[in-house]
């Protein structure tokens, strides 16, 4: 069938589409060959995107019909034998259309009998950078060497193999041209690739590939670490490739003389296992009189193939659980749907992962967070130098592998920062000290340069240091400078000091400082200049200001001028700074505060701010105060007052100075109003409201039968804060040690660490209660019996008080690598349950995840999940949202009537939006020196958090809404549909509107659609009987869709 279809193609012309005298399924094959032989080709970067896309065709053909990939193979080979014979501007694009396209689909069908023939004869066309002469220069000088190498070994393993009763032939393996050239594109020196010898031997059985191995690292000690799983030697025969290569390959270090030691390869396998390894699927799959099967190769896996053949190329069924790519070569690697390159770089290996430079799915390069579809072609650049993963990944990443392995890189990372980031530091210090900036907290420094790189283009910081360190743009276009970077970081400590001189808020949320040098002049602006400024790129997402010395020639002229001032130079009168010395002693600080006071009685222009105290060891006694006087005569009468005391030997000696422009700004500061909010879990008892109905059945709950509560909730909705308020006042008002165990702070956690963790926090807990319990054993010791041992021993100090350990975050236990592990930790904490009455446990889980362990879903957790007493966490109710806004702040703030209700209705009572809504509208207040909170206020701070703030906002919704296609065109069809007030739609009504705008969802898949994200908590559904009506739970998230991801 095959061949007749070969002999037909030339003549499909003149054949009729339904002629009886040919075989219907040769003339289908005919047809097919002649569409995939078929390539048209454009400008140079299109011919690569055509060449991608055409080895996609080619590797799914492979997959679903092979012979026709055959038939388009034997056609390429033709033409590649007579490259020599084209000119040289075809010779060349064949020789481009072999590497790019065929050498992978030969990889994939093992033929590597081919892909040495038509590897040399293309690079020798192609050769870049001549690097054609320059090979086999290199190899010429190298060959005695080599063959003096080989016959060496021969000698010695010749006899040891006969002794062992082996019959074996070694031979020096040809290293060709294009398989050098291939090393070299992977990094290596071309002086170590062409003096590296690889010794083929070929042996009768495959026991006896296994007893060569045995002699050969009995001879030569093994170099460790040179195959992919890092050990020893590599099994290919145990475990062979999907392409059905079978080889042992071990590499071994060998001294050739006393000053030369080059590595030495084995690769060994039988005569079966070398025929097999050349001719890949034609020796197998098409061998006759039948086929040879061999474990693990692609085309003898028939679900593999099905799976492939069910989803065509670039498809996303929105109900569908998984999905495949292709690797380079053409492996086939299947992923659950909505997986990232990320996840598939994680999968082939992990080091892979880690230092992702740069993504390209099908030819073109893509971000991290790219969704894939079936049959994509996953390319990964890395670069040892590349410091990952990036904190974002976590976000994005589907698979359990990828997200145990970026949680652990993040937490083992060097703590030698980058050098990049080494160079921004040193730049840092001394920027600060220039301008007499305080030190900047860490996590401060890195929201900072976070918001940098994601502001000069990069997905990350460790991309942007990577550039530093390099001087050179991955991205393309010159490399940032440090002192860009740092201004960055500077300008986000001095922005919000700078006000309008006409009183007038600034619309903007970016500043920019200026750094003009003009010959040997520098117009820095700093605090205390007089400065002006002028919007740039008014009206899109880039608009800023730019800061400007008043004096600086590249300010803008007066009528375009911008007047500002620093928030401390519009204070009224004098700052000034008093410091006093003198020996400790009795009535001290009384003497200096009733000097002051005296001049509050005869002058009420004078006014303490601060004052701070402190005695050396020697009692030596400094105080310094600040003091802010209308004018220059009560400085003076200062001045007299503290010289009568210094004159009468209270004090040793005293100054008076003026702050500087710098101290005048920090002293501005402490006039603003402390944010109590928090977008993490809280720790403030102040934004801890409701949940009192929750707190009480706990406690009632855990003091009578029931030991064990798994709470339960949409991810932000305080699980956490809950569980942490439980820690600090349980013991206050039930008879228990409270013990809280964050697991996703534990990182990649196994059992051992959890029962360290819990024997440390309770050491913990009894030790601020002057109870000390040691356990006198090792951290890595520390197992169930340990801690029970443990647990003994404390009970005199524990004195009838029951541990309460709260897990938080528990599901990550299903995302252990180890699922058997997994099992056996849930085994032993159900057998604590059920058996220990004096421990009281609370689980604390994500609602996907209850809702799957009563489903009877294969959730590794279920047991600890199904007999714990459930108690769901919901939103705030409206008086504890009500609450949340008006008590932290007291009498400090007040708001508008209509803007709480208004607050009330955009969050929709969601405690993490209201947290974040309340933060940015305290920064607001606070920049603009106000404390009344307006309808202008919240309405100017709401458009500007979903301008540029919406991805965080809302991480944990896109989250989801990203997953599945089906999930997007819903939300935002609810988001169009649902304005603020409207009742929301049926699910017929929705189901009507999704076919107008040709979304092809069915009613059934569009309820279950529905279903996971109503348990999501994003979509609330409103019984308004008889209908069943659905809308977008949180307006703000509603409002952000119709902005920034409109259905039309």
């Amino acid at each position: 069938m095959v061949l007749a279809a070969a002999l037909i193609e030339p003549l499909l012309v003149t054949i009729e589409p339904n002629d009886s005298r040919l075989h219907p399924q040769a003339l289908e094959l005919a047809r097919r060959l002649h569409e995939l032989d078929s390539f048209e080709r454009h400008s140079e970067d299109q011919n690569r995107a055509g060449r991608v896309e055409r080895l996609r065709e080619l590797l799914y053909v492979g997959y679903t019909n092979v012979e026709a990939a055959l038939l388009c193979l034997a056609a390429h080979v033709v033409r590649m034998r007579s490259i020599r014979d084209l000119d040289r501007q075809m010779a060349r694009l064949l020789a481009e259309d072999n590497e790019a396209i065929f050498l992978p689909l030969i990889e994939m069908l093992g033929l590597w009998q081919l892909r040495h023939e038509l590897g040399d004869p293309g690079l020798e066309v192609l050769n870049p950078d001549n690097v054609w002469e320059t090979i086999h220069k290199q190899k010429s000088l190298a060959r005695p060497l080599r063959e003096q190498c080989c016959a060496d070994i021969q000698a010695v393993l010749a006899d040891e193999l006969r002794q062992a009763g082996i019959q074996g032939e070694i031979a020096l393996h040809p290293n060709s041209a294009f398989g050098l050239y291939r090393r070299l594109r992977h990094g290596a020196a071309l002086g170590t690739v062409v003096r590296d010898v690889v010794i083929d031997l070929l042996v009768e059985q495959p026991h006896d590939c296994y007893l060569a191995l045995a002699l050969i690292h009995r001879h030569w000690r093994p170099i460790e670490g040179r195959t992919v799983e890092g050990g020893y030697f590599r099994d290919m025969i145990g475990q062979p490739e999907s392409n059905g290569y079978q080889a042992l390959v071990t590499t071994v270090g060998y001294r050739l003389h006393d000053q030369l030691e080059i590595t030495l390869q084995f690769r060994i396998r039988t005569h079966a296992m070398e025929r097999i390894n050349s001719l890949g699927i034609v020796g197998t799959k098409f061998a006759r009189p039948q086929p040879v099967r061999i474990k693990n190769v692609w085309w003898q896996n028939e679900s593999r193939i099905a799976f492939v053949r069910e989803r065509p190329l670039g498809s996303l069924g929105a109900t569908t659980d998984e999905l495949y790519v292709f690797s380079p070569a053409g492996e086939v690697i299947t992923l659950p749907q909505g997986s990232t390159p990320i996840d598939y770089a994680y999968h082939i290996h992990s080091e892979k992962g880690k230092h992702c430079l740069r993504i390209w799915i099908n030819g073109q390069e893509a971000r991290y967070d790219t969704r894939l579809r079936n049959g994509d072609l996953i390319e990964i650049d890395v670069d040892p130098e590349y410091q990952g993963p990036d904190e974002r990944w976590l976000s994005v990443v589907k698979t359990s592998k990828a997200r145990q392995h970026v949680k652990r890189g993040l937490k083992h990372r060097l703590a030698t920062p980058h050098e990049g980031r080494a160079r921004i530091d040193r730049l840092l210090e001394q920027e600060l000290g220039y301008y007499g900036l305080p030190d900047i907290p860490p996590e401060e420094v890195d929201e900072a340069l976070a918001k940098a790189a994601r502001y000069l283009g990069y997905a990350n910081r460790e991309a942007l240091y990577y550039d530093l360190a390099t001087e050179k743009r991955v991205l393309g276009g010159p490399p940032p400078s440090p002192n860009q970077i740092v201004a960055h970081v500077i300008a986000s400590r001095l922005k919000d000091h700078v006000v309008r001189a006409d009183e007038e808020p600034l619309q903007v949320s970016r500043v920019q400082f200026t750094q003009c040098i003009h010959g040997r002049h520098q117009c820095r602006v700093v605090p205390g200049v007089k400065i002006v400024g002028r919007i740039r790129n008014a009206g899109t997402k880039y608009e800023h200001l730019v800061v400007y010395r008043a004096d600086c020639p590249n300010a803008p002229p007066p009528d375009q001028a911008i007047p500002l001032l620093w928030r401390g130079d519009s204070r009224p009168g004098e700052a000034i700074k008093v410091r006093v010395k003198a020996v400790d002693r009795a009535r001290l600080l009384g003497d200096v505060l009733d000097s002051l006071y005296q001049l509050y009685e005869h002058n009420d222009r004078l006014y303490l701010l601060d004052l701070v105290a402190s005695v050396d060891r020697d009692r030596s006694a400094r105080i310094e105060m600040t003091v802010e006087a209308q004018s220059q005569e009560p400085i003076g009468l200062l001045d007299r007052q503290f010289a009568q005391l210094k004159d009468r030997g209270l004090i040793n000696d005293f100054t008076l100075h003026t702050l500087s422009p710098i101290d005048k700004v920090r002293l501005v500061d402490r006039e603003l109003l402390a944010n109590p909010y928090t977008t993490k879990a809280v720790q403030d008892r102040r934004v801890f409201k409701g949940r009192d109905d929750e707190i009480r059945s706990i406690v009632t709950r855990l003091q009578g039968a029931q030991n064990h509560i798994v709470l339960y909730g949409m991810s932000r909705v305080g699980k956490t804060s809950l569980l942490r308020y439980l820690r600090d006042t349980i013991g206050n008002v039930a008879n228990f040690v409270p013990i809280f165990i964050d697991m996703q702070e534990l990182g990649d956690c196994n059992e051992a660490r959890i029962w360290s963790a819990i024997i440390e926090a309770a050491e913990q807990q009894l030790s601020t209660k002057n109870k000390r319990a040691k356990s006198g054993r090792k951290k890595t010791e520390h197992s169930l019996e340990t801690f029970l041992d443990w647990w003994t021993e404390a009970q005199p100090l524990l004195r009838g008080q029951r541990l309460l350990i709260m897990f938080d975050e528990f599901n990550i236990v299903d995302e252990w690598a180890n699922a058997q592990k997994a099992q056996m930790f849930v085994h032993r904490i159900k057998h604590l349950i059920e058996r220990q009455q004096e421990m009281a446990f609370i689980l604390c889980v994500q609602e996907t995840l209850f809702k799957a362990a009563h489903a009877d879903l294969p959730v590794v957790t279920r047991p600890l999940v199904r007999i714990g007493f459930p108690l769901r966490l919901d939103y705030l109710d409206p008086r504890a949202a009500e609450r949340l806004i008006r008590e932290p702040m007291g009498e400090m703030l007040r708001y508008d009537e209509a803007v709480v209700g208004q607050i009330l209705a955009a969050t929709a009572h969601h405690p993490f939006f209201l947290q974040h809504l309340l933060g940015r509208l305290v920064e607001h207040v606070n920049i603009a020196e106000r404390r009344v909170v307006t309808a202008d206020d919240l309405a100017e701070v709401a458009d500007e958090l979903l301008r540029h703030g919406g991805d965080t906002l809302f991480h944990d919704f896109l989250r989801e809404y990203r997953r599945l296609e089906a999930n997007q065109i819903v939300l935002r069809c609810l988001a169009e549909h649902c304005k603020p007030g409207d009742a929301g739609v049926t699910l017929s009504e929705l189901h009507a509107l999704l076919q107008q705008h040709s979304a092809a969802i069915g009613q059934q898949d569009l309820e279950k659609v529905l279903d996971a994200l109503c348990d999501l908590g994003i979509v609330r559904r409103d019984r308004q009987p008889p209908f069943v009506k659905h809308v977008i739970r949180v307006p703000l998230f509603a409002q952000w869709l119709r902005e920034n991801r409109p259905l039309i």
